[in-house]
């Protein structure tokens, strides 16, 4: 059997008597021939904007009219009528597009609105002209909007501090915060607003970095906010160089090494205030931690020093004085052979500043003319 729906005006009993009936009808009820009949709203709590289902239980036999009624200005008013012996379903002027009555008498209804009280009736008129009521109570509610997150952050004497602000528009809702996806656990860094809405890293560190997300509840559902990228960068500490000896004697090699506690940095190395020029004696190991010098010259000393730096700032070490000392050989300088004792010795004479070497002797020589002896 279908139904067929008709306008409210082609209707034999006009809306007005049909208000009046059910009113004179309203004690006029037959609890034991309606007693099972009962209804219910799915679900009982609706957002704005969604549906509800009014169910319609064990419908008593032997009736005529089953309409659902509301409150329109205080009054209690047939939305929709379903008359029986017809199989006419009739909309209230205005309706016709939020509500469809099924066969089973349960109506849906469309786009619920924020002002709709939630507050129906089922009525049934029975062929002995009795009226049975049912009322239920659905509750609408408004659905927690997506937040968002404002991001700021301020470095004095460099402490950084970091505030994130959870923005929303909805009211009676709880905060809750997420960090990497997974909830915030307070420390003695972080500290929240009294109402969780703002949130507070101070001092911020690199440990810190990571995504944020802000979380709205309501006792109906929740809504995240898209999370914010937070990246936090260290301040640099000065770098220190360690050498196994400042002094050096040409042809070795030196290793310097630039020490820092600092994370994600790149190194840097200078000689005399300039950077290091690089080649086959002059090495930088992968990371640029370690500079290394192969066969030292004379032209190799002087102030060295390691810069560390990152995105926002860098350091540099305290220089360090490198000697390189170079070693003067007979070849190289005028011979004597002078006899003293048993023995003979070799005697240099010269007049650069000078190691000068005799078999397990080392004397640096003044720049004036000086003569050496060893005693073998």
């Amino acid at each position: 059997m279908e139904l067929s729906s008709a306008p409210l005006h082609k209707v034999q009993v006009s809306w007005r008597g049909l208000l009046l009936t059910v009113s004179l009808l309203t004690y006029w009820t037959s609890p034991t021939t309606a007693q099972d009949f009962t209804v219910e709203a799915v679900p009982l709590n609706v957002a704005v904007g969604s549906n509800v289902l009014l169910l319609a239980h064990n419908v008593p036999d032997r009736i005529t009219l089953f309409s659902w009624c509301k409150p329109v200005s205080g009054v209690d008013t047939h939305i929709v009528v379903y008359y029986i012996d017809s199989n006419i379903i009739n909309y209230m002027p205005g309706y016709e597009d939020t509500l469809t009555m099924y066969p089973n008498k349960s109506l849906l209804i469309k786009n619920v609105r924020k002002d709709d009280p939630g507050d129906y009736k089922a009525a049934v008129l029975f062929k002995n002209n009795n009226v049975v009521f049912q009322p239920l109570k659905f509750h609408v509610y408004e659905p927690v909007t997506k937040p968002s997150i404002q991001f700021t952050n301020t470095t004095v004497n460099s402490v950084t501090s970091v505030l994130l602000n959870c923005f929303t528009n909805d009211t009676g809702i709880s905060i809750h915060w997420l960090f990497k996806g997974q909830s915030l656990r307070i420390t003695n860094r972080t500290r929240l607003s009294s109402n969780n809405s703002t949130l507070e890293i101070v001092p911020a560190r690199s440990l810190h970095s990571g995504d944020y997300q802000c979380e709205v509840s309501n006792q109906f559902g929740s809504q995240r906010s898209e999370p914010i990228r937070v990246d936090i960068i260290d301040s640099l500490t000065p770098p220190s160089i360690q050498v196994t000896n400042n002094t050096v004697k040409d042809m070795l090699s030196v290793f310097l090494n630039c020490l820092s506690n600092n994370t994600g940095i790149s190194v840097h190395w200078l000689f005399k205030g300039q950077s290091v020029e690089l080649s086959d004696r002059i090495k930088l190991s992968h990371n640029n931690s370690t500079l290394q010098i192969d066969s030292v010259r004379i032209e190799d000393s002087g102030d060295y020093q390691c810069e560390v730096s990152n995105q926002v700032s860098s350091m540099r070490s305290n220089p360090i004085q490198l000697d390189i000392i170079g070693t003067i050989h007979a070849s190289s300088a005028e011979t004597y052979m002078q006899r003293k004792g048993p023995c003979d010795a070799s005697v240099i004479i010269t007049k650069t500043p000078f190691e000068i070497q005799f078999q397990d002797v080392f004397i640096l020589s003044p720049k004036s003319l000086m003569t050496f002896s060893s005693d073998l």
